[in-house]
């Protein structure tokens, strides 16, 4: 009798020993952490129906395999009839981050709507000049537009973190730049007083 419970304690103790409890580094799904999810509807290819599969499990295979190859995202994949397809994904811990990105974003591209010549303007311009101070009017407010951008994209290049984001606000910025000196030199050379 003691032999056995010998055995059965050894046994326990294999079982439940150490005392500490096991991480198993589960990520939590969109029930518990929130999340998103997105229905798409597909559009069958142009020319007709779709034969084979369903064209909602073709799709999902082919996503899969160019989203999450490994199945490691965590992503839920539902064909809801044959032309629909739901995907659920689960807040991830860097959604603050991609928030103040997107943040970032849209206000530097506010910034730069903001500094857009729009038509009333021209027109208000033309409309305002009579002969050659037209031509020295347009070019002086082309020259102030344009150096107001450099400089709102220059200080959005300066300002952002995101790597990304700095070389598309640098190459815009190298275009403004070439602008900007092609009406100076416009200025300098074609219309001198």
């Amino acid at each position: 009798m003691t032999a056995i419970l010998g055995i059965l304690l050894i046994a326990l103790l294999a079982i439940f020993w150490p005392p500490t409890s096991r991480h198993l580094n589960l990520k939590p799904g969109i029930d518990m952490v929130g999340g998103t999810s997105l229905t798409y509807e597909i559009k069958p290819p142009p020319g007709g129906t779709y034969a084979g599969k369903d064209l909602a499990v073709s799709v999902m295979e082919s996503l899969k395999k160019r989203v999450d190859p490994e199945g490691v995202r965590n992503l839920i994949w539902r064909p809801q009839g044959s032309r629909q397809l739901e995907i659920q994904m689960p807040a991830s811990n860097k959604t603050a981050d991609s928030r103040k990105l997107r943040d970032a974003y849209a206000e530097a591209q506010q910034k730069l709507e903001d500094t857009n010549v729009r038509t009333s303007e021209v027109v208000r311009v033309v409309e305002k000049a009579a002969g050659a101070d037209w031509d020295k009017d347009f070019i002086n407010k082309m020259i102030d537009d344009h150096q107001k951008v450099l400089d709102k994209l220059q200080d959005a290049a300066k300002n952002t973190t995101n790597t990304d984001l700095r070389a598309s606000l640098e190459k815009a910025t190298g275009k403004v730049q070439q602008h900007l000196t092609k009406a100076q030199d416009i200025k300098a050379n074609v219309l001198k007083d």
